[in-house]
């Protein structure tokens, strides 16, 4: 025999996919919106009308481009279509936010009946009807237990909404006999309709169905219908009908102000809704349709979503737009050259002309080709007021629309920047360093632009609710994490700016202050002196009269002139060299006060850095030694398993062998690290002060390295056979810089096959050089300049701190440390040199 057969599909399939693949109805409504962007349309409004009734509706308009009757046939009535995968992009150039076919699903997961009107141009406007209960089931399992439930729960909404939809399939059912049709209609609702209310609070009809119901619907429990046996009409639009409908496009035409010249679209009108709509469902529909599209300030596609709900209290009108111009800084970013380059431009209100940089990513980021625009604000009345806004509605309005958004093909890609939504951890690193001039997740807006085509390794999951987080990802985190991070470092070197002008500030009036009293001074001084000197004139005067010979009265009168005059010149000279002198002790009080206030304000600011950084400590030296015992006591048992287990059952068994090798390589990383830990946090290294053997504490630590690095491949190349550095100064200080360049190389040959870290070192005349190198991606143009600055990181949830504190550990022994790229290893090279006698 030989016969040619179809796969075919059960109807109540169609119910099963609408709410496995559309599991929440907000997230359905939403869907069907983007069916109106990709329709072109300029707008869509969402009414919902009398939802606190039990005949409460739907109703979605749009103003796009309606369907034909083809389209419904070709193409909406064909589950999984690949139409909008053929075509990537709608007549009016976008993109289509729907691609997977499943759009119909979402209209069947909201409601139990769908009439939908078209209006396509050049075509006549049409209807057809969905009665989605045809396309259940009867499952009397499944009804006795609803039954139970509403028998001690007789306000179970979920169990009345069930049997309602059975009873809709059964009368609707063209398997069942019409006589039991009528029989059943006759005896549950003969009087009134049949409805989910009319099973709440009702025992009687409960006993009927119980008794009458049941025993008919167990002759059906076999039957089944197939899909394309449920069948739906397309048809006219009755010419008072049609009236009552456009008026409701016309209407939305009018209030979002569409320029087309014919009035097209689509109205969906969704009837026997299958959830309740509460006042939080609708604020969350709100709040979805405020960010589903970029926000008009940053796009020129217009495309406005209008939402309803006269039973509801919505929340007024917060538009983004009213508080984008109250930014303090903006940065703009683009990554190019299929992730390798990032060009990035700065703007504030402190600087006149932008800040414009490339960088270079080795190796490049997965993400792909994208870009981001960001709006940082500082929170304070200074900064967010205005005339007519002031700082409790801008605060409100930063509330709702921060955080840093995906939008791929020009759609919101939840849940990122979603309220609640830190996926960069921007506040967790703040929590960490709690500083004004790190960024935090309410102090900025701004959108992420990826597409389908641009950025194929950012693969949305499944549910399309995020995004999978592979490296690509994560790639795309630290893209957006280095313009945060160049942010903070900006708002950084102009903290320490302000704190500097303060200084200034303080001086300065200090010595307007100290002036005033010097100047209050002489001219008390300058008083005493002319009252001296108009009393001796008074009295050389008396003197002149008492001499009777003129000739001698002249001659003593030149004498004394002289002598007046002589004394006034060596006053004159003597309060010229004093203001000299004084100007000279001013300008020497002022450069010391500069000089000891910034020593002061850099020493306050290590205090701060390493407050957190002790506790750090504390906490890792307590870790490893209450972990040292049990890591041996996995070791000792690992090492009996491996014994007990024989060598025949190894070889047979390869994925065993293979685990236990993995575990054994684990354990000894864990032991490597733990020594490492306990060995660092040793109280003697943070309180001797003594002569330290340089080439020992570097081999020590080495070896403390080896079963840490073992299982990754690493290999550390010492050459200090004749280094015989001997200095003064604290272990730990020393030590601490040869565990942060260690660990800075592992990070940098993470993409590097045959991994080398090189240790040598050099002797001069006035100094030791230490050199460590490796083989990673090397240090990026420009990077020599920011790499030691606090808090500078390009790491994924880095703080930015290592090298910060080697450079200040060498600075506080007078010695240097710089950075470069090898010439021999091809990674990055940083060079320390301590002057000999140091300490």
């Amino acid at each position: 025999m030989k016969k040619e057969f179809s796969l075919s599909v059960n109807a109540r399939h169609i119910s099963q996919l609408g709410r496995w693949l559309v599991t929440d109805y907000v997230t359905a409504l939403v869907e069907l919106v983007k069916n109106s962007y990709d329709a072109d349309a300029e707008g869509v409004k969402i009414i919902f009308d009398g939802i606190k009734t039990e005949d409460g509706k739907i109703i979605l308009i749009d103003t796009g481009s309606g369907m034909t009757t083809a389209d419904v046939e070709k193409k909406w009535a064909v589950i999984g279509t690949n139409n909008k995968v053929r075509n990537l992009y709608s007549p009016g150039g976008r993109k289509y936010a729907g691609k997977k076919g499943i759009g119909r699903f979402s209209v069947e997961r909201l409601a139990e009946k769908t009439t939908i009107y078209s209006f396509p141009r050049n075509h006549t406007p049409f209807k057809f009807s969905l009665d989605w209960n045809k396309y259940e089931e009867i499952n009397i399992n499944a009804l006795y237990q609803m039954l139970n439930i509403l028998k001690t729960s007789p306000n179970d909404y979920e169990s009345a909404r069930f049997i309602k939809c059975n009873v809709d399939y059964f009368i609707t059912n063209p398997n069942v006999k019409k006589e039991h049709k009528e029989l059943i209609m006759n005896s549950l609702f003969s009087s009134s309709k049949n409805h989910y209310s009319l099973y709440l609070n009702n025992s009687d009809i409960l006993e009927k169905i119980e008794g009458e119901l049941m025993p008919i619907l167990k002759e059906y429990s076999e039957e089944e219908v197939r899909i394309d046996a449920v069948k739906h009409t397309l048809e006219d639009i009755g010419s008072t009908e049609e009236k009552d409908i456009r008026s409701l496009l016309s209407n939305v035409y009018t209030e979002i102000s569409v320029s087309k010249d014919i009035e097209t679209g689509l109205i969906i009108i969704l009837e026997g809704l299958r959830d309740e709509w509460k006042q939080k469902d609708i604020l969350k529909v709100q709040k979805e349709l405020r960010v589903l599209v970029e926000p008009t300030f940053l796009t020129n596609d217009s495309f406005k979503p209008i939402l309803q709900a006269d039973e509801y209290e919505l929340k007024s009108h917060i538009i983004v737009n009213n508080i984008i111009d109250l930014h303090y800084a903006k940065v703009e970013a683009k990554l190019i050259n299929n992730g390798e380059v990032l060009e990035l431009s700065y703007k504030d209100k402190s600087k006149l002309v932008p800040i414009n940089e490339n960088f270079s990513f080795n190796p490049r980021l997965t993400c792909g080709e994208c870009s981001l625009e960001l709006y940082y604000f500082i929170r304070d009345a200074q900064n967010l007021s205005k005339e007519g806004f002031n700082i409790t509605l801008a605060r409100e309005v930063l509330d709702e629309f921060s955080g840093i958004k995906i939008y791929r093909d020009g759609f919101h890609v939840k849940p990122y920047g979603d309220e609640g939504n830190d996926w960069l951890l921007l506040d967790n690193q703040k929590v960490k360093n709690p500083h004004n001039y790190l960024v935090s997740n309410n102090q900025v807006i701004g959108i992420v632009r990826i597409t389908e085509h641009s950025n194929p390794l950012l693969i949305d999951a499944t549910n399309r609710e995020g995004i999978i987080e592979n490296e690509a990802f994560q790639d795309l985190q630290k893209f957006v994490l280095f313009c945060t991070n160049f942010i903070s470092n900006i708002r950084y070197e102009d903290y320490k700016k302000s704190l500097e002008n303060k200084k200034i500030e303080a001086l300065d009036k200090k010595r307007i202050e100290e002036e005033n009293k010097r100047r209050i001074e002489e001219e008390e001084r300058e008083k005493l002196r002319r009252e001296r000197l108009e009393s001796q004139n008074r009295k050389i005067q008396s003197l002149l009269e008492s001499i009777p010979d003129s000739e001698d009265k002249k001659n003593v009168s030149q004498v004394i002139d002289q002598v007046v005059k002589n004394a006034n010149d060596e006053v004159f000279y003597q309060k010229s060299q004093l203001e000299k002198e004084r100007k000279q002790v001013d300008d020497i009080i002022k450069t010391t006060k500069e000089v000891y206030e910034e020593e002061l304000d850099n020493k306050e600011k290590e205090l701060s850095l390493y407050k957190n950084l002790a506790s750090i400590g504390m906490l890792t030296g307590a870790f490893g030694h209450e972990t040292s015992d049990i890591i041996h006591r996995m070791a000792i048992n690992m090492s009996y398993l491996s014994k007990v287990i024989s060598r025949s059952e190894l070889a047979a068994n390869g994925d065993l062998k293979a685990s236990i090798e993995n575990i054994s390589s684990d354990i000894s990383r864990m032991q490597g690290f733990g020594r490492l830990i306990v060995n660092f946090v040793k109280k003697d290294k943070r309180e001797k002060y003594d002569s330290i053997n340089f080439k020992s504490t570097i081999e020590e630590i080495s070896e403390l390295y080896f079963n840490i690095i073992k299982s990754q491949n690493i290999n550390i190349l010492l050459e200090l056979d004749d280094f015989q550095c001997h200095l003064k100064m604290f272990q730990i200080d020393l030590e601490s810089i040869i565990i942060n360049l260690i660990t800075n190389s592992f990070e940098a040959l993470k993409a590097t096959r045959n991994k080398v870290i090189k240790i040598s070192s050099k002797e001069y005349e006035e100094y030791y050089e230490i050199i460590f190198e490796d083989n990673g991606h090397g240090i990026k143009d420009g990077y020599e300049k920011i790499i030691f600055s606090p808090f500078h990181s390009t790491k994924a949830g880095g703080i930015g701190l290592g090298l910060a504190i080697v450079k200040d550990i060498v600075e506080n022994y007078n010695g240097e440390i710089s950075v470069a790229n090898s010439l021999d290893h091809g990674g990055a090279v940083f060079t320390v040199r301590f002057p000999k006698g140091v300490g």
